[in-house]
């Protein structure tokens, strides 16, 4: 099976827009005072930078690290995309990741409802 490997950072605008890329792109300068990379000449945000799971929701729609996702889980419903490095997995986990559950291509309950950059309150306590 291949699996795209691309990203997402959140672009340096007013509109909360993303620039999306893969390894391949033409990065430029890296500003850490300013806290911006750019990628094919589009500024974006240091540290909002995700990669694409390989995975799409219900919906069709793409799932990203730190998406959250409406489904059933342990985690009352919803819960967030992140790389677990030491399952070497993605796994939906809740706010205080004291527990994971791996993220699984087969459930086709997953809809992305936001992401934890631009609705930190979509996510339970």
């Amino acid at each position: 099976m291949k699996r795209e490997i691309k990203f997402r950072a959140r672009a340096l605008s007013e509109k909360a827009e993303y620039v999306y890329f893969s390894l391949a792109s033409n990065f430029g300068n890296r500003d850490e005072g300013a806290g911006v990379f750019y990628v094919n000449g589009n500024p974006a945000l240091i540290g909002t930078e995700e990669q694409y799971t390989g995975l799409k929701d219900k919906n069709g729609k793409e799932i990203y690290e730190g998406d959250i996702i409406a489904a059933e889980t342990p985690f009352d419903g919803r819960s967030m995309v992140w790389w677990n490095s030491t399952a070497a997995a993605f796994v939906l986990t809740s706010r205080i990741r004291a527990d994971a559950y791996r993220l699984m291509s087969v459930n086709s309950s997953y809809e992305v409802i936001g992401n934890i950059h631009e609705n930190p309150e979509l996510m339970p306590d």
